[in-house]
């Protein structure tokens, strides 16, 4: 026989998030706009439980188990797109885009048994663990397009070049004694 006692994983989550837009025609030819958005969420989650287990005529165990959880991230992109008329038929449009992220992790898990009889009281299991991990990451990208407009309506031209660069670095730790 036994009896579980538990918390449910209770957990926090916090966000926000933010963004901006701008437009603006700076000329006849020339069109810039531009956003900028940011997100960002902290979720905090700890649980607990105790199991006591009968053995007949024999002893008890009692388990306690603990664990707690930190997580974090923030992610911002800011992208733009600049348009240039030539003229009615022709344009050149160039979209560039950045992205920056961040996000830590931090875990921590502990169990403890213990056996319990008519002649002993020991510890029959104990250990916890530790982990942390942080990663950074960017991003930036571009895409570089000529269009051009043919008499004929609905008659398009348009070539393009793209490009991308990234890079994520992370570091863990995990310590369990």
């Amino acid at each position: 026989g036994g009896a579980l006692i538990t918390d449910a994983p209770n957990g926090n989550t916090e966000s926000w998030n933010v963004g901006l837009n701008y437009r603006n025609s700076i000329s006849p030819k020339i069109d810039f706009s531009g956003n900028y958005f940011a997100a960002n969420t902290t979720t905090i989650v700890r649980s607990n439980s105790f199991r006591q287990n009968f053995f007949p005529n024999d002893s008890v165990s009692y388990s306690k188990d603990d664990s707690y959880s930190n997580n974090k991230s923030l992610n911002q992109t800011f992208n733009t797109r600049f348009e240039y008329r030539i003229d009615s038929m022709n344009s050149i449009l160039l979209i560039p885009t950045i992205g920056v992220q961040h996000s830590t992790s931090n875990n921590y898990d502990s169990v403890t048994t213990r056996a319990v009889g008519s002649v002993t009281d020991y510890k029959a299991i104990g250990g916890s663990s530790q982990r942390s991990n942080t990663r950074d990451g960017w991003n930036v990208g571009n895409n570089l397009l000529f269009r051009h407009r043919f008499h004929k309506a609905g008659r398009t031209f348009t070539i393009g070049w793209n490009t991308s660069v990234s890079e994520s670095d992370g570091e863990g730790l995990n310590v369990s004694p």
